[in-house]
């Protein structure tokens, strides 16, 4: 039986679950704190709390991780998540950069069944509004091997953006009012030395600027050409 937690509860676990993922190592009680917006002594507290419950691992000096219950709590959450942003964007029309927030206060109120009917709703759809992949009933996450990050590309590279970084208000402001949203088509200009990469969009022929540490969170796919009838 899965063990009832408060959203607080889930809000960490899920916080764990994600920075590991993005980091690739045990993650600090610092970057917890920074990332929920709380101090480093009731996040050490509560860590110690999900540790005692077996949710988290947590080792002195070496960081956290999330264990096989916590991962498992987390994919429940995160699936409840992206399922909400997709409703909101797709069935309200509410634009991209304004559904983490309201998501964000409703997928710890959700039953894994309202999920189920709400995901056959939408079609059971394998991506939200910004990319993300959506983990299906059994709590797969299936990832695009074919995404890379925009850093990884060249200049003349001819891109479709799949998956935007919407964590920081900031950042996902500045994306949106740019048009660098999923299924943008775009053309890198250039990759500087200084830590920017400078892109057009193709639909708007509007030249952007990136920081290369939000360009590397975009993730894009070459676009195919149509090969051309040479007669």
């Amino acid at each position: 039986m899965q063990m009832a937690l408060d959203p607080v509860a889930e809000e960490y676990i899920k916080t764990v679950y994600q920075l590991e993922r993005e980091l690739s190592r045990r993650v600090r009680t610092v970057e917890i704190a920074e990332a929920v917006e709380r101090t480093q002594a009731s996040v050490s507290h509560m860590i110690q709390k999900l540790d005692e419950e077996g949710l988290v691992d947590y080792r002195e000096y070496k960081g956290v991780r999330a264990t096989d219950s916590g991962t498992e709590i987390a994919l429940r959450v995160i699936r409840k998540h992206r399922l909400i942003e997709t409703f909101l964007a797709d069935q309200l029309n509410t634009p991209w950069a304004e559904v983490h927030e309201e998501a964000d206060r409703l997928e710890h109120h959700i039953s894994d069944e309202f999920a189920d009917r709400l995901a056959a709703f939408l079609g059971n759809p394998r991506t939200d509004p910004h990319g993300d992949p959506i983990p299906n009933k059994e709590l797969n996450l299936q990832t695009d091997q074919n995404r890379v990050g925009l850093t990884d590309c060249t200049a003349g590279d001819t891109l479709i953006v799949e998956q935007v970084p919407h964590h920081q208000p900031d950042v996902r402001k500045y994306l949106f009012e740019n048009d660098i949203d999923p299924g943008t088509t775009v053309v890198i200009d250039d990759i500087a030395s200084v830590g920017l990469v400078t892109l057009t969009v193709e639909e708007t022929e509007q030249r952007v600027s990136i920081p290369d540490h939000i360009a590397r969170q975009i993730k894009v796919r070459c676009k195919i050409e149509p090969l051309r009838n040479k007669n």
